[in-house]
């Protein structure tokens, strides 16, 4: 879990969200202060503000188990079941002692087996990796089907020769 605010631990929202703001303001890629932002909105009840929040964290540390981790709890939220159980699958394997977010991809359905959606940072779909996509399908073949074409007198293109 990322660090949280003095303000988040004294219960003072608006606080929490003012320093936080600030510190974007200076550096608007600053990891921990789009995932604290994120928390906060999350506490709110602003889901689709958190949900962008959460995304610019992991763009910029896609490796931070808890930043994975808060996404689930996004998505979950939102009713996006698969989404958070890809999220909290990703925080599980980034980090092997998390037993929350492994025991939450469980109980959402992911499977060891079924690889979490890779990082936004290094994947332009981030629920679609290249080795997952399906290969292009070819005509020809012994089965194919043969292309019947009328006989019909086409004017020939005047190609200016």
């Amino acid at each position: 879990r990322a660090k949280e605010s003095p303000f988040v631990r004294a219960g003072d929202l608006l606080g929490a969200e003012t320093q936080y703001r600030q510190v974007l303001a200076g550096d608007p890629n600053e990891p921990h202060a789009h995932a604290g932002l994120a928390e906060i909105l999350l506490i709110r009840g602003e889901l689709d503000a958190s949900r962008r929040e959460a995304e610019l964290a992991i763009r910029a540390r896609p490796r931070r188990a808890d930043y994975h981790a808060l996404a689930g709890r996004i998505a979950e939220r939102r009713g996006l079941a698969l989404d958070a159980a890809a999220h909290y699958q990703r925080a599980a394997q980034l980090d092997p002692s998390d037993a929350a977010s492994r025991r939450a991809a469980q109980r959402l359905g992911a499977t060891t087996s079924r690889p979490a959606p890779p990082s936004p940072a290094t994947h332009a779909n981030p629920y679609e990796s290249p080795e997952e996509r399906p290969a292009p399908r070819r005509s020809g073949g012994q089965n194919a089907a043969p292309i019947v074409v009328p006989n019909v007198d086409l004017p020939s293109p005047d190609l200016g020769f």
